[in-house]
């Protein structure tokens, strides 16, 4: 998951400027396996703190974007065509 967390975080961070996309990858990268072991120094609560706090946040994230596409769906297409 530490994997996961961090390419994806530094590559968006990284694509927000583009001509120092590997420097800034680099560093984000470092930043966030930093910070993850930080963590899981602190112990398995605080680690089970932070995962459901991600986790909640993309939860949160996947519901809004429900929420939003049911306002914009055409309900008529769903029917049977004669």
């Amino acid at each position: 998951m530490i994997a996961l967390y961090t390419h994806a975080f530094a590559s968006y961070g990284a694509s927000l400027h583009p001509s120092m996309y590997t420097t800034l990858y680099t560093l984000l990268a470092v930043f966030i396996v930093s910070l993850m072991t930080l963590m899981n120094l602190l112990g398995a609560k605080t680690s089970g703190r932070v995962e459901l706090a991600l986790v909640s946040f993309k939860l949160s994230i996947l519901v809004f974007v429900v929420l939003v596409a049911l306002g914009i769906v055409d309900w008529d297409r769903l029917s049977p065509s004669r």
